[in-house]
Order: structure tokens, then sequence, then C-alpha cells
């Protein structure tokens, strides 16, 4: 069996698990790979932050963000707050990144400044 490769995404790496065939293992995509899939980048800023703090993002989130970003750019949106019971991120909709991250306890002043829009998802 071969050994899980490195695939570069952007400021990270995710392992690929690969079977003596050379695909992947089927599995649930990880929160970088469906970010490298929608073509979602995330800042250098932003892995510092969820890294910092903990903050594990799921699959699920990282679909839900997806979506989010695909509606605010409907919109006409800039830079949104898209906010989720356990999580908040800005994200500059134009260039997809994601440039900043927060948890509840680190949203508890209740201020983000320059956004022009927030999804609430």
């Amino acid at each position: 069996m071969n050994t899980p490769q490195p695939i570069a995404f952007r400021n990270m790496e995710i392992q690929a698990a690969a079977t003596e065939q050379g695909t992947v293992q089927d599995r649930e995509k990880g929160f970088e790979e469906i970010l490298a899939s929608a073509d979602i980048n995330i800042s250098k800023h932003a892995a510092r932050r969820l890294s910092r703090r903990g903050i594990h993002v799921s699959s699920n989130q990282a679909e839900r963000l997806v979506a989010a970003i695909d509606t605010a750019s409907l919109k006409g949106a800039k830079t949104s707050l898209v906010l989720m019971k356990e999580l908040a991120l800005v994200v500059r909709i134009p260039e997809r990144t994601v440039v900043t991250a927060m948890s509840p306890s680190a949203m508890r002043n209740g201020l983000v400044t320059q956004i022009d829009s927030a999804v609430v998802i």
C-alpha cells in the first residue's frame, strides 16, 4: 500500500490517503478539500487564528461556508461576516478568501468592523 502523499493547499497541507491503485480512499471530505474544490483561499492570518484558537471546521461547516460565499457574491457583497452558531469568519467575497476567524468566545465583544454584509447560517 502506498503511503499518504501531501497535497499542497495554499497555506496548509492535507494528506490524501492513497490505495494500492493510487486513488483516494472513500472518506468524508475535509475542510481544506472542500474549500480547495470550491476555489476558496484561507489567508495566513486566518489559518493562524484557526490554529491558535483551536477552531476545527467540520466538512458540514465548510459546505455551508461555500454556499454563503456564493450567496454573498450573487448579492454583490465585498467583505462579509459569515456567522454560524459555533464560528464566525470574515471573507473577502470577490477573492473568495477567508481573512479571519473567530470562535464564540472571541465574538463576545460584539463588534466586527470593515464588512459590508453578514450572512447568518
